[in-house]
């Protein structure tokens, strides 16, 4: 789960125009991401 949320991250960061894979993983992972994070 950790690795997934860190490689969405990095492809995130990396491809910016990608909103699309931006958003499905923020979306994905955004309760996940917030406990996980904190």
């Amino acid at each position: 789960m950790i690795s997934e949320l860190k490689y969405l991250q990095m492809r995130s960061s990396e491809n910016s125009s990608d909103s699309s894979v931006k958003r499905i993983g923020s979306s994905s992972f955004n309760g996940q991401a917030k406990s996980s994070t904190k």
